[in-house]
């Protein structure tokens, strides 16, 4: 196994800070509220969207009478009226509720641009994005569905993929203990995610470029590197897109593309 240092850092704690906008609610479509509406069969309410804190939607609902959402006369009518929670109080579990777990989230601080998992959560993914005008990394506390785990390298470009539990593994800090916990998130990803545990408390989420590691070795700094772990291996080269490293029998080497190809991080290949 062979590691290279030094490849590529990133700062997470510097001048430029990350500014929550708001938790994004995903709306229901008609047809999943009124399959919760034939589960729930005799009356009760469906949240118009997954669990979210967005001002604009927050505690809406829909009312279910005999299996089907209320008042609705035409199969796939999006207008169905909804209803809304008290002041304060917000749709969690299908219910009105002045607890919302997802309400109370901590500060995330975006490793730049994209979108990054929750170390706690299989379901939920911050999407950060660079704001020039006010020198910040602005984010969203975004949710996939139930059976659908936050997957950034799915063929379609979603960031939810089918697959359950199988793509998905949180982490949890170790009390009084400042160190790395490798984030294996997903099949594929060769510790590409680390948790910076200081003193036992979540501090920030380390993330490197696909087929790169979190050295979790090194806490005075966020090195990633490469490790050589089987065959025809990947791994994106940061100072030169056309390049790429490629691992062979325990050993790495430096390749270029060709036909001025640049390596592609999404598909692990020359495009």
């Amino acid at each position: 196994m062979n590691f290279i240092h030094g490849i590529f850092v990133t700062i997470f704690v510097s001048s430029v800070s990350s500014q929550p906008s708001f938790l994004i609610e995903t709306p229901l479509t008609y047809n999943e509220v009124a399959a919760i509406c034939q589960r729930i069969n005799n009356g009760g309410t469906v949240c118009a969207s997954t669990p979210g804190c967005d001002v604009d939607n927050r505690g809406q609902y829909y009312s279910c009478n005999n299996g089907l959402p209320t008042e609705s006369s035409t199969p796939g009518d999006l207008s169905v009226p909804l209803g809304q929670c008290a002041p304060n109080f917000y749709c969690y579990n299908n219910r009105c509720t002045p607890n919302s777990p997802i309400c109370q989230l901590p500060p995330f601080t975006c490793p730049g641009e994209g979108n990054f998992p929750d170390p706690s959560d299989c379901l939920r993914y911050y999407n950060c994005a660079y704001d020039m005008q006010s020198d910040q990394y602005n984010y969203k506390i975004l949710s996939c569905k139930k059976g659908f785990p936050f997957y950034p390298y799915s063929a379609d470009g979603s960031p939810c993929r089918r697959g359950g539990s199988n793509y998905c593994i949180t982490t949890t800090c170790r009390p009084g203990i400042t160190e790395w916990r490798p984030l294996n998130y997903f099949n594929g990803t060769e510790d590409q995610y680390a948790v910076f545990c200081q003193n036992g408390q979540f501090s920030f989420l380390g993330a490197c470029e696909k087929g790169l590691s979190i050295d979790i070795n090194d806490i005075t700094t966020t090195n990633c590197i490469v490790k050589c772990k089987r065959n025809n291996q990947k791994a994106v080269y940061v100072a030169d897109k056309r390049m790429f490293y490629l691992c062979m029998y325990g050993q790495f080497s430096l390749e270029t593309c060709p036909d001025n190809k640049n390596f592609d991080a999404n598909t692990m290949s020359c495009i």
